[in-house]
Order: structure tokens, then sequence, then C-alpha cells
């Protein structure tokens, strides 16, 4: 027989999830906290499939299409507010990246 291990917590906050009534089953009722939201959205945008960004490039744009059919396939999109997030200006990306790279990107 185990005995039951009562890890440390640094806070007494609900937020933390109390790892001592693991073995206890519980309603999914239970486990849902009072901070977890009720809306889910979720940002798509419809041509992202047609980028490639270069072989060494760690964004994937294949694998968003796949999450995205998945999406669909289980019907989640009936439970969240979909948007198509609009391209960012020119001005936007110099917010976050260097003249030089947006110069580049631009060619």
């Amino acid at each position: 027989m185990s005995a039951l291990v009562d890890y440390p917590t640094f806070s007494d906050s609900p937020f933390f999830f109390d790892r001592r009534y693991l073995h206890i089953p519980q309603a999914e009722s239970a486990r849902i906290q009072e901070h977890s939201a009720p809306k889910v959205s979720y940002y798509h945008p419809k041509d992202v499939g047609n980028y490639h960004y270069g072989e060494r490039h760690p964004m994937r744009p294949h694998r968003l299409e796949l999450t995205n059919n998945l999406v669909l396939g289980y019907g989640l999109h009936e439970k969240m507010s979909i948007y198509n997030p609009p391209r960012a200006t020119e001005d936007e990306l110099r917010e976050f990246h260097d003249a030089d790279y947006v110069d580049f990107l631009k060619r």
C-alpha cells in the first residue's frame, strides 16, 4: 500500500492544484475553478496554410491547418468565438522587429 504524500505548496490560493486529494475521484464540475472563463476565443488566419517560411523557420503553417481541421471535425467551433485576425501593418511589425527584418519580409 502506498503512503499518501503531502506535497508542499507555496500558496493557499485555490488557483493552485491541490495534489493531496488526487486519489479521490471528483465530479468534473468540482475540478473547474472559479477563475475559469466560460467562453473561448479561437484565432485562425484563413490563409495561414498558404505560407512557407523556410525550412529552418519554427512556424509550421501546415500544423495550424491540421489543428483547424480537428477543431472543425470535432465541432469545437460551435463552442467558441472564432476570429480571423487582421494582417499586421508595417508599423505594427516594426514595434516588434527591426526595420531590416521587416524590409526583408517585404521582398
